[in-house]
């Protein structure tokens, strides 16, 4: 089953529907792709509170920008409808002779509508089409997969002057506001008319939220009066949660997109847990960026005569991991002729131990557990190393790549007894060296691990940029080159690890206002940059109004070895509490599922991936008891 790519565009007014974003991206969004996740669908959510840069804005390039993005995302598109229109782009003033050069018709669009209606006719009632390369015509079909969310306006008496002007209109805009939805709503009943297989997906759901005095919405501080002051919480569709409601409908029509892709129904438990493995190499090669020589020094090995095995080494963070799944992600179009055994440590039950990670690799080989060289235990493992590789050498030209053995508890003690290696067998090995010496590898003493090892640097200022605006190319967000210097000029920015936390968390945000002051929050180091995380994580959780459960989640996880299950923090959690079990679970999702490109899962237990995380949440917690 091939991976599938899943872009959602998010359309709304902004400064009145900052609830409902951050809503989506922090409690939605991430149920959500772990659920596309097993079916190997790799969900994105497109959310342009801030990602156009100001010389975008300045050149009257948000309308073209906007319009691109809704063609990226094809063929979805979710879209919330308050009490607001919000900004009426002027055609002569507010569209850059770029975006009509690229949109010929875009002036029948943009006629007194606000972004939003413009947003919603470009995606389903009046694509427009493009005139791309030497003039070429390319003409977009309506956007197949729909969903509206109609707000009612409940709450708005509840509201201040200042407040009503943010999240209301005046009376000329509600009209307009009304024909756009009723549109929506006409054509949905024509839709729903429709018996053709390839006919649109439309639907409309209306919601309510709950306002609450007491939070605060820092996206809007700018305005002063007090505008800040209240928050939409508890959205509710009907009598479900509207998470429930976005989730569920969303779920229908990915899957109707792309019906292959069901959740697997592993045959055995090793074909599950290196499935494991494929998606963890998946997500991690995503944001590679090539450096030095990197990926030629590990072909130079694989293609050598070389008889010893290969190590990768790097302080924690530096980017081992990343370059070791692109490599083992391209390895069969680079040799079509040599099987690859390929493991992670720490990401799957395959790699608890030394043992049992060699007993998958052997098993993965098809060595019969009858001969005598199959190991019952780690002893025979180290005492018969050279006939197991011999075996496995004998199966054809093989690789096996392990990365990362401090994951694993013994993980460390391979760099003593693996053995020289048969001819057509290549092994490449990588661990991190907190060190601070020049040569990262005084301890290698096994004369069977080549002299000739790789050491991972710390990126230079052009990697920083490369792999900045490689990561928010994801998102389709971009930072202007002042904010980008402001990064690559903190001090851990040399950091790979530093980079994807700080950037994972900047998508987060609802404002381009708050940029410059997040970017300084994150200190100097990864654990830095984590205790912020947990920070943000116990902020959030505030706004469901109950007890403090992010620190008890971190700090339980952070004080034992081998991980938690969900119920096994439910029930910790609720002897210190007292709350019930659905409330505590939910937090405990929420949060966990955030920090997911930063933890595992191993035999259903959460546990860190990283140590600095683990490290950050035990100095964070140290006086929680």
């Amino acid at each position: 089953m091939e991976w599938q790519k899943a872009t959602v565009f998010i359309s709304s007014t902004f400064d009145d529907m900052h609830a409902e974003r951050d809503y989506l991206i922090k409690e939605v969004f991430p149920e959500l792709k772990f659920w596309a996740e097993k079916r190997k669908i790799h969900l994105t959510d497109i959310d342009l509170r801030w990602g156009i840069t100001e010389e975008e804005s300045e050149n009257k390039g948000t309308v073209g920008t906007c319009l691109r993005h809704i063609d990226k995302c094809r063929p979805f598109f979710i879209c919330f409808i308050g009490q607001r229109r919000g900004w009426i782009p002027n055609f002569k003033h507010d569209i850059n002779e770029e975006t009509k050069n690229r949109y010929p018709s875009i002036q029948k669009l943009v006629n007194n509508k606000s972004l939003t209606e413009i947003e919603i006719e470009h995606a389903i009632f009046s694509p427009l089409y493009q005139k791309i390369n030497d003039g070429k015509i390319e003409y977009c079909p309506p956007t197949k997969f729909n969903l509206f969310f109609f707000r009612q306006d409940n709450f708005i008496d509840k509201l201040n002057d200042a407040q009503k002007s943010v999240y209301g209109n005046n009376t000329k805009d509600d009209e307009k506001l009304e024909i756009i939805k009723n549109k929506i709503l006409n054509k949905e009943e024509e839709i729903n008319n429709d018996d053709s297989k390839d006919k649109l997906h439309i639907k409309v759901n209306r919601y309510c939220g709950q306002w609450n005095e007491d939070l605060t919405l820092r996206e809007l501080s700018h305005y002063g009066n007090s505008v800040d002051k209240g928050r939409l919480t508890n959205f509710k569709c009907g009598n479900k949660p509207l998470k429930d409601v976005i989730i569920e409908q969303l779920k229908e029509q990915i899957t109707q997109a792309f019906p292959d892709n069901k959740e697997i129904d592993y045959d055995s438990r090793i074909d599950k847990e290196l499935d494991k493995q494929n998606i963890f190499i998946y997500k991690n090669n995503e944001n590679f960026i090539e450096r030095f020589n990197y990926m030629t020094s590990l072909k130079k090995y694989v293609e050598s005569e070389e008889r010893t095995t290969y190590a990768v080494i790097s302080k924690p963070g530096y980017g081992k991991t990343m370059l070791l799944s692109k490599f083992t992600n391209n390895f069969g179009s680079l040799y079509p002729n040599k099987k690859l055994y390929k493991r992670f440590c720490g990401t799957s039950n395959l790699s608890l131990d030394n043992y049992l990670l060699w007993k998958s690799i052997i098993d993965e080989a098809g060595i019969d557990k009858s001969k005598n060289i199959y190991p019952n235990d780690y002893d025979e493992l180290k005492n018969n190393a050279c006939e197991i590789l011999e075996e496995i050498s004998r199966k054809g030209d093989s690789v096996i790549v392990i990365d990362a053995l401090n994951q694993m508890e013994n993980g460390l003690d391979m760099l003593e007894w693996i053995p020289k290696l048969p001819d057509n067998l290549k092994i490449i090995i990588s661990f991190t060296d907190n060190s601070d010496d020049e040569n990262l590898s005084l301890h290698i003493k096994n004369e069977n691990i080549s002299s000739d090892y790789l050491v991972i640097d710390e990126l230079n200022d052009d990697e920083k940029r490369d792999l900045i605006k490689s990561y928010l190319k994801n998102y389709l967000k971009e930072l202007d080159n002042e904010e980008i210097d402001k990064i690559c000029h903190l001090k851990g920015s040399g950091n790979p690890l530093y980079l994807k936390i700080l950037l994972t968390e900047l998508c987060l945000l609802g404002s381009h206002n708050q940029l410059e002051s997040k970017i300084e929050q994150f200190g100097d180091t990864p654990e830095t940059a984590f205790d912020h995380v947990l920070e943000r994580l116990e902020e959030d959780e505030k706004l469901k109004g109950k007890t403090r459960i992010v620190p008890l989640i971190f700090y339980h996880l952070s004080k034992v070895k081998l991980g938690l299950s969900e119920q096994e923090l439910v029930s910790i959690i609720k002897i210190k509490t007292k709350l019930d079990d659905k409330y505590i679970k939910d937090i405990i999702r929420i949060s966990l599922r955030q920090v997911r490109p930063f933890m595992v899962q191993k035999e259903g237990k959460h546990d860190f991936y990283y140590g600095s995380f683990k490290d950050a949440a035990l100095k964070r917690y140290a006086n929680l008891t």
